[in-house]
């Protein structure tokens, strides 16, 4: 099981030929409203890329009572994520307004609204067990992810650290060695997903106690196709699209 702790967005993407700079004001001819925050866009992509539905995929969030967060649940509903402890706040669902230039760069600045109101009693004590894989961010508050971290995982020891390095690939060190896999070669349209994509495919390998250089492999072809769509959670690549792909980036080799 995956369970992803974490923030709920709106994010309203502006498309532009070139970042603003310091004090400046660009136009763009429109904008684009679309499900998103860090926890969303994984729980979205873990559902789509996982190989079988037997995989729970659960969120646990807090949104707000407007026309965002009816958005956002939808999306986790149509990608088969469990929402049953998505909570409701009295503040605003958070929202993102999202910048990108003609390269594919990004600006973002987040209100974080119902995301400061997660709580980590939202999260079931039964779900915490040694066949759950926990995803957290940043963008709730850190008090409620230390302390859910606390009763989840502060006993284990033998730390794997994965380093992703944008269109350089990602590193992975275990205790027992070290790995490096490149990146998909793409034309991309905007990188805003890619690190949650990535992200995903590495709990989906971990949850399914798949190798960790084949984990690496698949979580970096997810992160380089979520680049060829707009927006995060819209741009996640489905199970299928990413097989299609992993051909097409070299395996993950040792250090």
């Amino acid at each position: 099981m995956i369970v992803v702790f974490g923030s709920i967005n709106a994010d309203l993407l502006f498309p532009v030929d070139a970042l603003p700079r310091a004090g400046e004001t660009v136009l763009c001819p429109d904008y684009r409203a679309a499900p998103g925050g860090k926890g969303l866009n994984q729980a979205v992509a873990a559902a789509r890329a996982r190989r079988a539905a037997a995989m729970p995929v659960r969120m646990v969030g807090c949104v707000g009572t407007d026309a965002f967060a009816a958005c956002a649940l939808d999306a986790l509903k149509e990608a088969g994520v469990e929402t049953g402890r998505v909570a409701r706040s009295a503040r605003p669902t958070g929202c993102a307004a999202v910048v990108v230039d003609r390269a594919a760069e990004n600006q973002i600045a987040v209100a974080s609204g119902a995301n400061r109101d997660l709580a980590p009693e939202a999260l079931p004590a039964e779900w915490l067990g040694p066949g759950t894989v926990l995803v957290l961010q940043r963008e709730v508050p850190p008090a409620a992810n230390r302390a859910v971290i606390a009763r989840a995982v502060a006993r284990r020891h033998g730390v794997t650290t994965v380093v992703s390095l944008g269109g350089a690939g990602a590193r992975a060190f275990a205790p027992d060695g070290a790995w490096r896999c490149g990146a998909l070669a793409i034309a991309p349209v905007d990188t805003v997903g890619a690190g949650d994509a990535f992200v995903a495919g590495l709990a989906l390998g971990l949850a399914a106690g798949a190798p960790l250089p084949e984990t690496l492999h698949r979580a970096s072809v997810g992160a380089g196709l979520a680049c060829l769509g707009r927006g995060g959670a819209p741009a996640m690549p489905a199970a299928a699209a990413i097989d299609a792909r992993l051909a097409d980036l070299a395996p993950a080799r040792a250090l």
